[in-house]
């Protein structure tokens, strides 16, 4: 690799890194429709910032990634402008690896596991989402690395430094706990080393808990809101050594790839990170051990403490997914004879998953494979085309969760209507201003169904028809919508039938993964 060796070469190769790595987080970023997941994130509003932060609360979210959203919609409350966030940090995510590989072992494996971070078909789909998820992973790497200048100079800036990103992380994802003890555990292990830094390792820790010691008095509501939701989240798995192997295969190459491919990246991952642990473990060994406990423990971690409450959803390991790819760069290394034609395989396996993640093709049911993780549907053209056709005396019904919360966002952008309405709508049911009046109308009997009513019943349906009800809309959706038009037993067509056999349907439409209907209500 003499090319490798020189400086400006180097630059040269690490901007280009970034480069396609921008191009491929920006490519169809906003070609598809905001959905559930997302479309909660939105409900942040301009107007009351507590308020805003608060609301986290009733999300069982922590508050950092909502406080940064906050700020960021001052740009821009559309879709368009709110997902470049995740991008841009996404794309710092890929120069924060490369520093971080610099200084745990030289300037060719940080390269090497850029190169890896630019081409993850994982953290593609996350810098792409307006969720917390590509922050999370961005703050576990500032975290560490400030852990490793902190350790290595003894620096009282690096030390700040690496307070302040390890609190974010725990103020961003609650998985990051496990990030912390797997650096005490770490610092625990090498404490011959370390011993000198004793003092300063232990007021970094306690500044850590006093700095979130504010959140940490609100815990107790969050939890008691997951017990209220245990019927919501079913799908969670609790997690199991088959479960684990799962999440290392997404990290090769992510939910969109078919059996052959994740074959092929079984085949070419698995060596490379034999080679990286065992040919570099005398050399490094202080080093191997930081990534292979910043790697593992969380795992296990979170399949003993899935046992009590499910959490094992593979995207909350993101901020693993560095240690993981430095150690497969580290096998790069060693294998220098083969460089082109492993960079080429890790080009062809990226290559064949994002095919079919930008054409939206999900190989493998829900279920083990991909929990909370689901094909684009058309929100925004569904929305669009209710709201273009909608008429005084309509109801509006969703048969899944799925579709209104997005239904809600995008009626609130198509009216200019700033979305921090939503957290009126969606936390006090009777606000309904007389100046918005038609419009509130609109969402106000969408509303009605999130706070309670379900229309996976006759009975349900039935009571958001209201006297002077002249029309019903029924947005005809479920999680995974291709089981639902396949599958005439599913419990969402009891409504279908209901509005069927009493209604007149006047229109139909048809977009991805939505069907809308429209009935007329006999004698209104």
């Amino acid at each position: 690799m003499p090319l490798l060796e020189s400086c400006r070469f180097k630059r040269l190769l690490l901007f280009c890194i970034v480069l396609v790595g921008a191009g491929l987080r920006l490519y169809k970023w906003n070609g598809y429709s905001l959905w559930y997941d997302e479309a909660i994130w939105t409900y942040i509003g301009t107007g009351d910032f507590l308020h805003s932060v608060t609301l986290t609360v009733g999300i069982s979210k922590p508050p950092f990634f909502r406080i940064l959203l906050y700020f960021w919609s001052f740009l821009g409350q559309g879709e368009f402008v709110l997902r470049l966030l995740p991008a841009i940090i996404g794309m710092a995510s890929i120069i924060v690896v490369y520093k971080l590989g610099k200084i745990l072992f030289d300037e060719k494996v940080g390269l090497f596991a850029a190169f890896l971070i630019c081409l993850s078909p994982f953290h593609i789909y996350y810098s792409q989402e307006l969720t917390h998820y590509s922050l999370t992973m961005f703050l576990a790497l500032c975290s560490v690395y400030y852990l490793a200048l902190s350790l290595d100079r003894n620096k009282i800036s690096f030390w700040i430094k690496f307070i302040l990103f390890t609190t974010l992380s725990i103020y961003n994802s609650y998985p990051c706990v496990f990030l912390i003890i797997a650096q005490n555990i770490f610092f625990l292990f090498s404490y011959r080393k370390y011993k000198s830094l004793t003092k300063r390792w232990f007021f970094s820790q306690l500044a850590i808990l006093l700095l979130y010691s504010p959140w940490l008095m609100l815990l107790p509501n969050q939890f008691l809101i997951l017990l209220f939701q245990q019927d919501y989240l079913d799908w969670v798995p609790k997690g199991s050594l088959a479960h684990i192997f799962q999440t290392i295969r997404l990290f090769n190459a992510g939910y969109n790839a078919a059996f052959p491919v994740h074959l092929f990246a079984l085949l070419l991952f698995t060596p490379l990170l034999l080679v990286g642990i065992f040919h570099n473990l005398k050399k490094n060994w202080k080093k191997i051990k930081l990534l292979l406990i910043w790697f593992f423990l969380p795992l296990i971690l979170s399949l003993i403490f899935s046992k009590i409450q499910a959490t094992f959803t593979y995207r909350n390991f993101i901020f693993i997914l560095p240690a993981y790819y430095f150690l497969i760069a580290l096998g790069i290394t060693r294998l220098k004879q083969c460089l082109y034609i492993l960079l080429f395989s890790f080009i062809v396996v990226s290559s064949l998953s994002l095919y079919n993640y930008y054409k939206d093709i999900l190989p493998y049911p829900e279920g083990f494979y991909r929990p909370g993780v689901h094909n684009k549907i058309d929100n925004r053209g569904s929305t669009v085309y209710i709201a273009s056709n909608f008429q005084k005396g309509d109801v509006v019904m969703h048969t899944c969760r799925s579709t209104m919360r997005p239904y809600l966002y995008y009626l609130f952008v198509l009216n200019n209507k700033n979305i921090d309405k939503i957290n009126n709508l969606f936390f006090n049911p009777f606000y309904l201003p007389e100046e918005e009046k038609g419009f509130t109308d609109l969402a106000y009997k969408a509303f009605q169904w999130e706070s309670g009513l379900t229309i996976k019943s006759a009975e349900g349906a039935s009571k958001l028809i209201m006297p002077g009800s002249r029309r019903i809309w029924l947005v005809f959706s479920s999680w995974e919508p291709q089981l639902l038009f396949a599958d005439r037993s599913m419990e969402e067509y009891k409504v279908k039938k209901w509005l069927d056999d009493n209604f007149i349907i006047t229109s139909y439409k048809e977009f991805e993964g939505i069907k809308v209907y429209l009935y007329k209500i006999p004698h209104a």
